[in-house]
């Protein structure tokens, strides 16, 4: 198959005075296609580098779209925002018969005008692809979800652990999920279900140990095809911002999906106050 993927990921912090400027993505991650400088850093980038292997694993051609990602900071600039996102999509425009659209975003990115970048980036993808291309878009579980994000019809699929050790494995099933769509199964649908609640939740330790196999426990059930617990991030301060759980499902498995986002969504606010790392005193 033909693939086209592409990353633009920043999380920011909307409480700075301090715009992120496009210098801010030189000095991390910015590559642009025949930018051959740039390629090595983008080769080494968590979900983009997965794709990257996983596509060649397959054999399948993956056209290798802008890679850029700064250092988390204040809200991006405007013009820069419109900037790469143009450039995202008119590389996609150029791409001729493709068979699916794979994105590796973050969830958490704002910019002057933009409360929702991610919403807005997808809306522009899926205007760009029509109404039946596979995309989908790989997340950090530190971002926020929000109703333009899933209404773009992007399969949304973050990793499960803090730290963010399973990027390969959730690429994987990411990329899965989009080729089977690709080769003629339905297309999987999304529930999503706000949490009111934000904290900082790691992975490695209980409670949240346990609540991450229950996630991967859930994903076993009939019409099932991944859930994801999104924990938020505090500092891009929007009306969409908190916790969430979402849950892709097959069209066959709508109601159980749905109780399933419901059922999910209470145990873990039930965690709220148990499952935040420690802190030590400023003293």
């Amino acid at each position: 198959m033909k693939v086209f993927l592409a990353a633009f990921a920043h999380e920011t912090n909307s409480f700075s005075p301090l715009p992120t400027t496009l210098r801010s993505f030189q000095q991390d991650i910015f590559y642009l296609p025949g930018d051959t400088a740039a390629y090595d850093k983008a080769s080494q980038f968590a979900g983009y580098a997965d794709m990257l292997r996983i596509g060649a694993e397959r054999g399948d051609e993956v056209v290798g779209g802008m890679c850029a990602w700064a250092q988390p900071s204040g809200p991006v600039a405007r013009r820069v925002y419109e900037q790469l996102r143009d450039e995202l999509v008119n590389e996609l425009r150029s791409c001729i018969g493709l068979d699916m659209v794979v994105l590796v975003l973050h969830g958490a990115m704002m910019a002057d005008g933009y409360p929702d970048c991610e919403g807005d980036l997808l809306t522009h993808v899926r205007r760009a692809v029509g109404p039946r291309m596979p995309v989908g878009a790989l997340l950090d579980l530190h971002g926020n979800v929000t109703p333009a994000m899933v209404d773009s019809g992007a399969l949304l699929l973050a990793c499960k652990e803090y730290p963010h050790t399973d990027y390969d494995a959730r690429s994987a099933e990411l990329y899965g999920m989009l080729a089977a769509v690709a080769r003629g199964a339905a297309m999987p649908r999304t529930v999503l279900r706000p949490v009111p609640m934000l904290g900082l939740f790691g992975t490695t330790e209980g409670p949240m140990r346990t609540f991450v196999r229950r996630l991967q426990d859930c994903e076993a059930q009939d019409g099932i095809l991944s859930v994801s617990a999104m924990h938020g991030f505090p500092w891009s301060d929007s009306v969409h911002t908190g916790a969430a759980i979402v849950v892709l499902h097959a069209p066959s498995a709508a109601a159980e999906a749905a109780q399933l986002a419901d059922t999910l969504a209470a145990e873990m606010f039930a965690l709220r106050s148990t499952a935040a790392a420690a802190r030590l005193p400023l003293e």
